[in-house]
Parts: structure tokens; sequence; C-alpha cells
């Protein structure tokens, strides 16, 4: 046997890295996630966007219809379905759909009236991906300017 011959004694011990306890938690619901371009809610999962429906007076759904997989044609698609939109009814609308980040996860999402409960006299929220209850005043407001 050759003398130079080293035997892979490490053979199936993978070298694990230990999480610290600084590092960011983030479970993104099997990849999911929904948040609001322009007011309109768009879900995000496995790199795919699909907008929800939205019923808007002047509001062209055919320029969303499909799966998206680029965020600049989403861009694109959503600017072009919302040229026609009443300014009005959409600037409350916008108001609704809000994107907040949390605080603990850092992820941003939409903001749903039924993540809101209140306890104490105060008004919090559960955060869909790390499950960390916030009070929201606690929660930053993010912009709906960018696609996430």
């Amino acid at each position: 046997m050759n003398k130079n011959y080293k035997v892979n004694t490490n053979f199936g011990q993978a070298k694990r890295v230990e999480r610290e306890e600084g590092d960011k938690v983030f479970t993104s619901l099997n990849g999911a996630n929904t948040f609001s371009y322009k007011g309109i809610p768009v879900m995000k999962r496995g790199g795919c966007y699909t907008v929800k429906d939205v019923k808007l007076q002047g509001y062209a759904p055919w320029f969303l219809a499909g799966v998206f997989t680029d965020g600049r044609s989403l861009k694109i698609a959503l600017e072009s379905a919302l040229s026609g939109v009443d300014k009005e009814k959409y600037c409350t609308f916008r108001a609704k759909n809000q994107n907040i980040q949390c605080p603990h996860c850092r992820s941003i999402y939409l903001l749903y009236k039924t993540m809101q409960f209140k306890r104490y006299g105060d008004i919090y929220i559960e955060c869909p991906h790390c499950y960390e209850v916030h009070a929201l005043d606690d929660v930053n407001r993010v912009t709906d300017e960018k696609v996430y």
C-alpha cells in the first residue's frame, strides 16, 4: 500500500456553520410573499409574480393576465393598466394597501386587516414570516414604489 495515500476519514461529516445570535431569521411561507406595488397587491412565489384582481374604475386587467418572471416587465404592465384609473378613488385604494417591514426579520409584506388584533387597548400585528407579534406603532411603513 502507498504510504502517501490519505484515507478519506471525513466522509459524511460535512462541516456545518452554526448560526449566531445576531443572524437574521427569515422564513418565507414556502417562498411566497405578498406586497403592494402602487396600491395593487402582487404575490411573489418562487421568482414568479402574479397580480391579484382589483376592482377600480378604469383599471385594465388584461394587461396583467398571466405570470410575470421579471420585475421590470411587471412594472411596465402595471403602469399601463393604471393609466386610465380615476385618481380620487385610486388614492383611497392606495392608502388601504400599505407595505410594512417587520422589525424582527426585516421582511416586507402587505398589511391586511385580518393580521391586526387588539390587546390591552393597543393594536398588534403578527408577522406572517417569523410569527413575531409587534405593536402597530413599532412597525415601519415601506414605500410601494418598488417591486420586492
